[in-house]
């Protein structure tokens, strides 16, 4: 992980303009987000922290004590030639309770704020590696309609496609039948999705904002 403070080698991104794919100009970006070593542990740890995060841990089964039915011992201890039996609520009984069943349980996972903007920073990174990052001027569908939208991304055929940006009405309307697109707003980046997508499109706005908040914060005591 790099710790010394950026600035001085730049990444760079390709700035497009929609519906083209190639061409376009390079625009300067921060090593400290789009050109940082993969780091497969904290990837790891914040995927894990987001799929926790999906489970309601709502499941809840019922032990001997809860279930209903009779305490009464089934018969006597001795006599009967069966294997003596305290109770009908065991879980090898037929309606007995289960044995380490899962109860209701809270499966949130915590990460500090210096590792999740780190883990952003890496799966940025990757994309920018891969090829598979790229900044758009503007991303606008006036009319509302799907098909003004699939022309508009016709180079860029995914099977998932990331687009993050603040978009308004008309735009999310003309995208939100195509179940190959999804959008997120700048605020709501997270690796999960962009792992999961097969190409990422950022609107400049968003590009603007990504630089700016997830900069590298200084270690305290680093010389200024």
């Amino acid at each position: 992980m790099r710790c010394e403070a950026q600035g001085v080698n730049m990444a760079q991104l390709v700035l497009v303009k929609l519906p083209k794919a190639e061409g376009g100009s390079k625009i300067e970006a921060s090593d400290a987000i789009f050109k940082l070593p993969l780091r497969k542990d904290i990837l790891n740890e914040y995927v894990i922290m987001q799929r926790r995060a999906l489970r309601q841990g709502t499941h809840s089964t019922k032990t001997r004590a809860e279930v209903a039915g009779t305490g009464k011992k089934p018969f006597r201890q001795k006599g009967t030639g069966n294997a003596r039996q305290g109770s009908l609520k065991g879980p090898h009984q037929y309606g007995g309770g289960v044995a380490f069943g899962p109860k209701p349980r809270n499966y949130e996972m915590k990460l500090n704020r210096k590792q999740k903007k780190e883990a952003i920073r890496v799966a940025l990174s990757q994309k920018n590696f891969e090829q598979k990052l790229l900044v758009v001027d503007a991303f606008e569908v006036a009319s509302g309609k799907t098909k003004d939208a699939v022309n508009l991304l016709s180079a860029y055929r995914a099977k998932k496609l990331l687009l993050v940006g603040n978009f308004d009405d008309m735009t999310r309307r003309s995208l939100q039948n195509l179940q190959s697109v999804r959008l997120i707003p700048a605020e709501a980046l997270n690796v999960r999705d962009l792992l999961k997508a097969e190409f990422v499109l950022l609107t400049k706005a968003a590009f603007d904002w990504i630089e700016e908040n997830f900069k590298q914060e200084k270690l305290e005591g680093a010389a200024a």
